[in-house]
């Protein structure tokens, strides 16, 4: 059986809702004690940080394939520390800096066509059996 993007998405969700309701004990309760910025907040984080990513991603992967849109994740990180030292005034440490363009140089070479030439090509007689 073959989902589309939308559906196998909103199973994700609600299948982790499900999990989640072990928790539940006590919610509204909670709910209706908290501060309404403090709700908004909870309220923000389900939904900007986690829904709309994985419907974007969903989406993505069902345009350009899922090696394509996954690489896209080694850029959260990066995102995250730039995001942090515009809004938090987070200066990043020489070893985050370091770190992150080490890293993002090996996903660069990895993904990049110079090598392309380095890998043999399958024969033509080869055939698989099974």
């Amino acid at each position: 059986m073959k989902y589309g993007f939308l559906p196998f998405t909103l199973y994700t969700i609600i299948s982790g809702i499900l999990w989640m309701l072990f928790f539940a004990p006590g919610l509204w309760m909670s709910i209706q004690t908290a501060d309404i910025s403090h709700t908004m907040v909870v309220v923000y984080l389900g939904l900007f940080p986690t829904v709309v990513p994985y419907f974007a991603i969903a989406y993505v992967t069902m345009k350009a394939g899922a090696s394509e849109a996954t690489i896209i994740l080694y850029i959260t990180p990066v995102l995250a520390m730039v995001l942090s030292w515009l809004w938090l005034h987070e200066i990043p440490g020489y070893v985050s800096v370091v770190g992150g363009i080490l890293t993002l140089t090996g996903v660069l070479f990895a993904t990049s066509d110079m090598h392309k030439g380095d890998r043999k090509k399958p024969s033509k007689k080869t055939s698989v059996t099974l």
